[in-house]
Formats: C-alpha cells, structure tokens, sequence
C-alpha cells in the first residue's frame, strides 16, 4: 500500500512537471481527447524512457498529448454598445486564475481583489482598455471597482475573474487577440499520453491538499445483493442490515468483478426517522439510487432517494448532437383496456415509473397520477402482484384508491373509475366502494352506526344519529299503544314494550323495556374531550347534551335507512336473538311464505287485530286454505271459541263432526240444552218441538269415533324402554 501511494504521488509530480500548455482554434477541443504534434522539437518526439532508465530511443513518429483542460474564448459579433450592456448586466467573464493559489488549502486567498493579480494581468497585456470587444471579457479597471465589497462588484458588473491556469499574462494577450481576429480561440494544457495523470496530492511543503478523499455532490449508485450482484435472487430482493442499510456499486465502479465489497452498508435517508417510528421503503437491488457524501467524504455515504431512469415503451429516444429522433411508436398507448395496462415496460435499461404523462390522450391524464407503489418479492412483469395508493388529481374528478391485487381488496374513494396502472378506464360510479374476493369484517368494540341521513355539513358530529333515535322513539310509542290493546282485548301483551326480563326490564338495561332501552342507546351523548369520560357517560346510560357528543351507550348496531332497507339473500336470511324480536311498520306488514310458514313459540301466541279500527272490508283476522285442511289442536288444555256475536261452521259438501271423549253439551241463554255423553238428555224450560215426516226410536247402539292422539308431556312407557335399550334418548311413542 505504501508503495502505491508512492507511486501515486511520483506520477502526480511527473505529470505536473510535464504539462505543455497550447492554444489554438479547433473548437471541438476537449478535455480527455488525443492530438498529434506535428514538426515537434527533437526533445518531444523522443520515447520515454525504458525499463532500468535505458536512454530513448529516436522515433519519427509524432509525439501525442493527451488534453487535460481547455479554456474557450469567444467573442461575440455584436457592437460595442450590446456588448457593453451585456457585460454590465452579466459581469465579465472568469478569465483571471492565480495558478499558485490553486493547490493552496487556504481558498480565501483566492481573492483577484486582495493581491492586485488582476490589474497587473491587465496591465501587461498589449491592448488599452477601452476596446469594445475586448473590455466585456476582462471588465472595467480597477480604479472602479470595490476593493473589498464583492457583492458591490457583482452588482456593479464587476464579478471577481479567473484566469485559466493554462494562462498567464502574455499567453492571455495572445488568446484574446486570436479570438479578436477569428471570434473564437482557446488555451488548453497537456501532457504526455503515455503517462498517467494523477491529481495533486500535496502542496510544495508536503501538506496533503485533500487529507482525506472527497466526492463533491452527489451521484448515482445501483442497490447490490450479497456478492454485488445487481439481479435478485428469487423472491430475495433486498438485503439490508438489522439497521437497514444497504449495499451499492457506484456506476464508475462498472469494472470491477462484482463481489461483497462493492461498498460500505449505506444508510438510506427517509422522510422520518426515530425510536421505532417513520418511513420505512428500502430500495431493491438492482434499482438506481442517489448517493450523497456527508461533509464531501467519500467513506461517508447516504442514499438519498431512489432514480427512474431508461427509456420506457412509447418513450423518445435520446437525440445526442441534436439529431433529429425518431418517431415514437405511440400505438402501444392505444392497446390499454380497463383491465389489461399497456406500455408498462422499459425498452432501455433503467425502471421506469408506474404512472406517468406520456399518454395523455391514450390513457386519459396528463399526470394527473401520484402516490405510493410496491411490488411482490420474486414476481415480475404486468401479473406480479403489489400494493397501491393511488391519489387522482383530475379535474373534477377527484380520487384516492388503497388497492391490493391480494383477492382484488379496495377501498376506493370520490370519483369510481377502472384503473390499469397508468391508464384511466371507464366510470364506475362516485361515492365510496370497499370490496374483497375473500372474507370481510367490520368490528368496533364501543358500536357501529349506518346511516343514508345525510349531515347538512361535515361540521356535525359523526356519531349523529338524530333520524334513528327519532325512528325508535316511534317504534316504542307503537309498540306501547298496541300492547295495551292486546291486554284490554285480554291476549298476552308485547315483551319490547312492558319489559322482556321483569316488569320494564331489559337485557340491556335494567330499568327499561327492550325497545325503549334501544331508544336510549340510540340518543347516547358522551364525553369528547376525555375517553375514559366517554366510556363512563356511556354506562351512565347518559343523554343530557351539554358539552357532549352524541355516542352510542352500549355496544350495538344501529341501522337507518331513510328510504328504505332491504334485506336480501340468495339462500337463507337468518334472524336470531338472545332476548326480543319486533317487526314492526307504521303501515302494513306482509309475509309472503312461497313453500310453508312455521312458527313455533314456547310460551303463548297472541293474536289482535282491529285494535286501532277496522281492517279492509270489514274483516279482522282471516284465515284461509286454499288446499286441504285447517287442523287446529289444544293439546293440553281448552280450546275456545267465542264471538260477541254469531258463531257459523258450515261445510259445503261434506258434514260436520262434533266428537268429545266425554260429553258433548249445547245450549242457549233460555235455558235450553242437549247433553250427550252415555245418552242424550234434552232440557228445556218451555216445549219441545220435533218435526220430521218419519221418527224412529230403535235399541241401545253404541258406535265408537276416532278421537285424537296427543303426545304426553312426560311419557313413563318410552323412558323405560329407553333405559332398557341403553339409550340416552326416549323416543316418544
């Protein structure tokens, strides 16, 4: 290693000590470029010397010299008066350098003002100030000019000039005077091309110029993997450390065999960064970043953000030299369906962007989209799967879209369109959308409202549900008017209107009914500044509302259409609940059953109708069977049936059978009645009219009538035949 520096800063010196300065008018001259001496003295067409220091040997061919730096001159062929306006407004031009300040470490000396370097240059060279073609390069004298306010100077048009180090003053006069004649000259030094050349290291004293190695600005760099490799492995595509950071190769670095040492870790600035918080989004190998050096060192690196680069499909191809491109193929534009995306590739090396405006007219924005995108680990090309936000920006149009191709789940926002990456399909509605193709929940510990009230402004509380509560309270007042009908009308009462657990109890609150102690939750107001408040308002069962917000007070859902809400299923609708069930309508309610209707209970069923007027067509309750039977059973006690006024069984074509298992009475409020049970006895108070053409009274005939079968209660039979079979379960018989 020591013997590498030594030999860096031999080769430095040599190439310092034989550097030729030149001028000349060949205006595409530049640094990094071969020109041939030709008629060079003897001493310059001589070869290096050879290994050992054998003397060099004469060679006719012509010495060549590789240029290191080259000053331009050009005067323009404007008047004197343009050009004088043009340098008061834009300052001289840099033409004044102090070559022996340029190794110094101490720039403050660099100062033209402090040392009196320029007004000697001026004054040595052969033209008098006052040219006006002249004047404009090297500004006006000394003598108007600030000796120490430079900012003074600038806006004076007298900007603080350099002259080329490949210029002292007699080679300046000469560059000037052969830009005056032609319109353009140059000056350039050079050095032998077949030595190396190597930057300065140390000043005359031996003082390093630069103690440590310096990168001034920043540059590009491709994210490597493990052994440099700028291609993934798979599905392993970032390698970081437990900091993350990552790995780079510099693309001066192109050379090198790629290997794990291609760089430091490098860490990678982000929008924010602190104790288990901020942005996390490291860059992937082989993506393009920009590096910067803290403090110009360049053992200190830092990515600053990541860089798209290359030449996508449709894209322009790069035109060096100002030559005329060639025509875009825009045709891949127009192939982009709603759900096929086009021109989404890269033609040249590089990543390009997913949303772009290269496409305004195909894919409809110009622009107009921005936001975040990743990609899945190990997948490539238009079916890799990612995740997206998506912010649109169109006029009138506005849209924000969290997607993730993982079972199409979306939340969509505003403006509803088709999107396929950069292209902007079809409307599909305004409003909001969510939606997976697999499972779904939605769950909120303290309650969930639905509603399609609309708020007058977005200044209301979002917990309002004014429309709801006032929905509830007419259910209650509904519910309260008909229970005490059916208890006027002697049948079971409603349970949501007089209390379901005890006399105005609840599940839900102990001191009110089930559908007033919804109605309560439903006008629930809480605390909004403090959340521990809230919840204590909300068990408080609290709806006084100063200071508060309105809040649910238990953990329910509270539905509110206010047209209407259906409830629709392709295969079945299953309602259930631990306490009450009410249905119930301001107007009608319908059951349209189209296979069988069943309802069981297992207390009482209770019936009332007419209980506010009279139904349509003068009837109450009816009941029809349009096919078979009506088959009514009291299986454990009365059944009754009882009018205020007549009572009517006909039967069209068939008869009627009355059947007891004991007897069988009819009678009148006379006092008349016939009783039959082992015969017949008939009773009256008055006289007995029979009429009949023919009356026969035969012997004693007894005919049995098939009565009913009901299942027991408790059947003793089938328990015992149950636990003579082992079996857990009786069977009724």
């Amino acid at each position: 290693e020591a013997d590498r520096y030594a030999r860096l800063m031999m080769e430095a010196l040599e190439a310092r000590h034989t550097t030729f300065v030149g001028r000349g008018t060949v205006r595409s001259l530049r640094p990094g470029t071969h020109v041939d001496l030709l008629d060079a003295p003897r001493a310059l067409t001589a070869t290096p010397r050879g290994p050992g220091g054998a003397p060099p040997d004469d060679s006719a061919e012509p010495p060549r010299f590789a240029v290191r730096q080259v000053t331009h001159i050009g005067i323009n062929n404007l008047g004197a008066a343009p050009m004088a306006t043009i340098a008061h407004r834009l300052g001289a031009a840099e033409l004044f350098h102090d070559d022996s300040l340029d190794d110094a470490p101490d720039h403050s000396r660099a100062d033209p003002f402090a040392d009196g370097f320029t007004d000697a240059l001026i004054n040595s060279l052969d033209y008098p100030l006052g040219d006006p073609f002249i004047d404009p390069l090297i500004g006006p004298p000394s003598d108007s000019r600030p000796s120490s306010d430079h900012d003074t100077a600038r806006n004076e048009g007298a900007a603080p000039q350099r002259a080329p180090k490949s210029l002292n003053a007699a080679g300046l006069s000469e560059v000037l005077a052969l830009a005056a004649a032609r319109g353009y000259a140059n000056s350039f030094d050079a050095l032998p091309a077949h030595l190396p050349w190597r930057p300065r290291l140390t000043d005359d004293t031996g003082a390093r110029l630069n103690p440590r190695p310096t990168a001034n600005g920043p540059t590009s760099a491709i994210v490597v993997g493990p052994q440099g490799e700028t291609r993934p492995n798979g599905a392993d595509e970032i390698w970081c450390d437990r900091l993350g950071r990552i790995k780079v190769r510099f693309l001066w670095q192109q050379g090198n065999t790629p290997d794990d040492c291609s760089s430091c870790w490098v860490r990678v600035g982000t929008r924010q960064a602190g104790p288990g918080m901020g942005w996390q989004m490291l860059p992937r190998i082989g993506q393009e970043v920009l590096v910067t050096f803290l403090g110009g060192d360049i053992d200190r690196p830092t990515v600053l953000g990541g860089l798209f680069n290359g030449r996508g499909e449709g894209g322009i191809t790069p035109t060096p030299g100002g030559a005329d491109a060639q025509a875009a193929d825009r045709s891949v534009f127009e192939q982009a369906t709603d759900h096929a995306p086009a021109a989404q590739g890269n033609l040249t090396a590089g990543n390009s962007p997913a949303w772009h405006g290269a496409a305004a007219n195909e894919h409809r924005h110009s622009a107009a989209l921005s936001g975040i995108r990743t990609k899945e680990f190990g997948a490539h090309g238009r079916f890799a799967g990612h995740n997206q936000l998506v912010f649109d920006d169109t006029d009138n149009q506005q849209r924000a879209a969290l997607h993730s191709t993982q079972y199409a789940s979306q939340l969509n926002l505003g403006h509803l369109i088709h999107q396929a990456d950069n292209y902007r399909g079809s409307f599909r509605g305004t409003g909001a959308e969510l939606r997976t193709d697999a499972w779904g929940a939605l769950r909120a510990a303290r309650g969930i409202t639905l509603t399609t009230w609309a708020q007058p402004t977005d200044a209301e509380p979002a917990g309002d549900m004014a429309p709801a509560a006032a929905l509830l309270g007419q259910a209650d007042t509904l519910a309260q008017t008909l229970s005490k009908a059916a208890t006027t009308h002697q049948t079971v009462p409603l349970a949501a209107a007089i209390g379901s657990t005890g006399a105005n109890q609840s599940t839900l609150d102990p001191n009110a009914a089930p559908l007033k102690a919804l109605h309560t939750v439903a006008r629930g107001m809480a605390d909004g500044t403090d959340f521990d408040a809230a919840l204590a308002d909300a068990s408080q069962k609290n709806t006084a509302t100063a200071g508060k917000l309105p809040h649910l007070t238990d953990a329910a859902i509270v539905l509110a259409a206010r047209a209407g809400l259906g409830l629709v299923a392709g295969g079945h609708l299953q309602l259930s609940n631990g306490e009450t069930l009410n249905l119930m309508s301001g107007e009608d309610t319908n059951l349209a059953v189209a296979g069988k209707a069943r309802i069981h209970t297992g207390q009482a069923i209770g019936l009332v109708a007419g209980a506010i007027g009279p139904g349509e067509n003068g009837a109450g309750i009816t009941m029809i069977a349009a096919k078979d039977d009506i088959e009514m059973q009291a299986q454990s006690d009365e059944m009754k049936f009882q009018a205020k006024d007549e009572v009517t069984l006909s039967s069209i074509t068939e008869h009627i059978d009355f059947a007891a298992g004991k007897r069988i009475v009819l009678a009148v409020e006379g006092g008349a009645s016939i009783t039959i049970d082992g015969g017949i006895t008939v009773e009256c108070p008055g006289t007995i009219t029979v009429h009949a053409s023919k009356k026969s009274f035969s012997g004693p005939v007894r005919e049995e009538y098939g009565l009913p079968t009901f299942p027991q209660t408790v059947c003793k039979a089938c328990l015992l035949a149950a636990m003579k079979a082992g079996s857990p379960f009786a069977t009724m018989q």
